[in-house]
């Protein structure tokens, strides 16, 4: 890339079209890769939320379960583009498809996958809400994270309109994403279009909501690989290079359906030390799952 006129200019274009002022702008980083050539970087406070290492985690159980790096990807509600425009990098002979309902957040990732010659990603810049889930094809890994809360508020007002209607949409929801994809990495709020007076559960502990979210999965034909949360290694809650993400063991995972193992399970999450985190973000669990 010319390091001169060119890049400024794409520079000053990313910063326009990244700070629109929209619901979801400001909300993720540039790839290292990006951020190092055009010295550029978007800062999001770590200590709340990031993104680097959900990759860092999501590409570990990739490689663990020899997930095919030429495969078919979808980064669903993909923002600014840091899990697509990384994926693409990452495995430049897989297919990744971003779907970005905002159309300066797709720009975004247009025109950082034409200045790093990314060929293998294509983006999709038009809202998919529950009946229109056919229309993004079939894909072997969809990345579905912290898009399924915003339904009613972002997509499909019709049929969400306050929490009591979410529970039913979001099986209906779940159980139609199994005819798109193989293997599904998801994360979801636990308010309502992220409104603190909207809990989708009641003031209950992080293992009630859990399991009553890992219900929805097998009810909807899938199968969970793995659960994953957020937890600071030294315990300290301070050093954001200490943060991770921690799978619970298989044994926790049967915890979630067999009252003989609900003592591990239990027991795990609690070692997770959650109420470190200043905010909800990091208390999301990161559910991997296969259909059935």
């Amino acid at each position: 890339m010319d390091l001169g006129t060119e890049r400024r200019q794409l520079v000053r274009e990313l910063q326009a079209l990244y700070a629109d002022k929209s619901k979801h702008s400001v909300y993720q980083s540039l790839p290292g890769f990006i951020a190092d050539e055009l010295k550029l970087q978007f800062n999001i406070d770590g200590k709340w939320r990031g993104d680097a290492i959900r990759l860092r985690y999501i590409l570990r159980h990739a490689e663990r379960m020899g997930w095919m790096r030429d495969g078919a990807w979808c980064d669903f509600g993909a923002n600014t583009g840091f899990f697509s425009l990384s994926l693409a990098h990452e495995m430049p002979r897989a297919d990744v498809l971003a779907i970005e309902a905002n159309v300066n957040h797709a720009r975004f990732i247009e025109k950082l996958a034409r200045a790093f010659k990314l060929q293998g990603l294509r983006i999709l810049d038009r809202g998919i809400g529950l009946n229109q889930l056919d229309s993004i094809g079939q894909h072997d890994f969809l990345l579905h994270l912290n898009v399924l809360h915003h339904a009613g508020g972002d997509f499909d007002s019709d049929q969400v309109k306050n929490v009591t209607d979410f529970p039913a949409y979001a099986k209906n929801y779940l159980s139609a994403l199994r005819l798109q994809t193989n293997h599904l990495v998801f994360q979801m709020g636990w308010n309502l279009w992220g409104n603190k007076k909207q809990p989708i559960f009641s003031a209950i502990d992080d293992v009630v909501k859990l399991k009553i979210l890992a219900s929805w999965f097998v009810d909807t034909g899938w199968e969970i690989k793995d659960v994953a949360y957020a937890t600071h290694t030294n315990h300290d809650g301070k050093c954001l290079s200490d943060l991770d993400y921690k799978s619970v063991s298989a044994t926790a995972i049967a915890g979630l359906f067999d009252e003989h193992f609900k003592y591990a399970l239990c027991e795990e999450i609690a070692n997770f030390r959650l109420y470190e985190h200043p905010g909800e973000f990091y208390r999301r669990p990161l559910i991997i799952c296969k259909v059935v």
